[in-house]
């Protein structure tokens, strides 16, 4: 039985995380978890008790010290190391080095969204004609009053799930847009108010994520999950359509895009998450995290195709072949129903046929607070699968029927 450790996941009770942890319980291995020290008790549910290290991330020659005193103890030698979480996959390549595991490559995470400016900087350079690069610049505060002569994504350089991410145009007060993101940012993270910006040139278009794994520098794609966002200037996602809505030639144009793009990074062994734009023939990459891709995605996939992202991370890092063979062939529609302002939730009726629909959970109930964007949680959530894009909207829309929401504005 192979020992493998995850790094930084479970510090919370989540769709993603519980998923990713039943997926994990089925697979013939032994799981271990290090988690930081505050998080909740929830993972015994999924990992052996005696499994789960507790450990302090800030200092990373304490945690290896810690691992290797839990693996002597314990007679434990780990065959894989690795993480699915964003904040975490520079720890975990360290880690993974220490302890002779297959690792993500250190400089292949700096060049991807852990440092956006570097990332950027790095695919600016990329020669390609139908791939669009964009102008960009730096924003703190001391360069508050910057000219903004185009529109503009302002994006935290610390940051996850488009916390803080806006369009900024000539007419916006800039400082007023950075107080609000800074704002954002604090709410989820619980994290210091000072931030470093960067703002560069907004791309219209349709949103995309490409997905998949590189191994011994083959590149295995998953698929494109296409974004339902909600309004601007926020970027708040709110739902995955899975294939994506878009034509056989599209589609063979993205994946050759992204493995010259996967060719000029260098990268190899990582799963990867890219967020790109379809913009009038050609591709834009928005950034490209060395991880698989979160919230509901990883289920989408497993829904749309049969296969199961969790597992092929856990392959790439075993050691092991990593395949996305498609099984099944469905639609798939992922989607939460967001309410974009401050209000409060006076009532909320679900009909008992609602719960029949896969994955429905409510998120937020009857006398709560919707505090957008600062925390912009979902009511509820749910997934259509169908046979055919057309058939999955209008199931989609005749759900969304079913389901009243009374609010009142604060």
């Amino acid at each position: 039985m192979k020992k493998i450790l995850i790094i930084g996941a479970g510090l919370s009770k989540n769709f993603k995380d519980e998923y990713i942890f039943s997926v994990l319980k089925q697979l013939p291995h032994d799981i271990f978890v290090a988690v930081p020290q505050e998080s909740e008790g929830w993972l015994s549910e999924f990992v052996k008790p005696n499994n789960i290290l507790r450990l302090d991330f800030s200092n990373l020659t304490d945690c290896i010290s810690k691992i290797s005193c839990f693996c002597e103890i314990n007679n434990i030698v780990f065959d894989a190391i690795f993480t699915f979480k964003e904040h975490f996959v520079c720890a975990a390549s360290v880690i993974a080095q220490a302890f002779g595991c297959i690792y993500t490559p250190i400089n292949n995470i700096f060049k991807a969204s852990n440092n956006k400016l570097l990332f950027r900087k790095h695919y600016n350079s990329l020669a390609n004609d139908y791939i669009i690069k964009a102008d960009f610049q730096i924003l703190d505060d001391r360069a508050l009053l910057s000219d903004i002569q185009i529109p503009m994504v302002m994006k935290p350089f610390f940051g996850s799930s488009s916390c803080g991410v806006q369009l900024v145009l000539p007419t916006t007060d800039i400082k007023h847009a950075v107080v609000s993101s800074k704002k954002s940012i604090a709410h989820k993270f619980d994290a210091a108010l000072d931030r470093t910006f960067l703002l560069e040139k907004y791309i219209s278009g349709k949103a995309f994520s490409i997905d998949g794994i590189i191994q011994n520098h083959k590149v295995h794609f998953a698929g494109i999950n296409e974004y339902i966002y909600g309004p601007l200037p926020h970027f708040v996602q709110i739902g995955n359509i899975i294939p994506a809505n878009i034509t056989k030639k599209e589609y063979k144009f993205c994946i050759k895009a992204m493995r010259q793009i996967v060719q000029h990074f260098g990268f190899n062994n990582m799963p990867f998450h890219a967020e790109v734009i379809l913009n009038d023939g050609k591709l834009f990459l928005i950034e490209i995290a060395c991880r698989m891709p979160g919230g509901k995605i990883p289920r989408g996939y497993q829904l749309a195709y049969g296969f199961n992202f969790v597992e092929q991370v856990a392959n790439l890092y075993l050691g092991l072949p990593v395949s996305f063979e498609r099984k099944t062939n469905c639609q798939i529609i992922q989607k939460g129903k967001h309410i974009f302002n401050d209000c409060d939730i006076v009532s909320l009726k679900i009909p008992k046929s609602a719960f029949a629909q896969c994955d429905f959970a409510v998120i937020t109930n009857a006398g709560s607070h919707n505090n957008y964007p600062d925390q912009n949680n979902p009511v509820y959530f749910y997934t259509v699968i169908s046979k055919s894009f057309k058939d999955a909207v209008r199931q989609s829309e005749q759900f969304e029927k079913q389901i009243r929401i009374k609010i009142r504005n604060t």
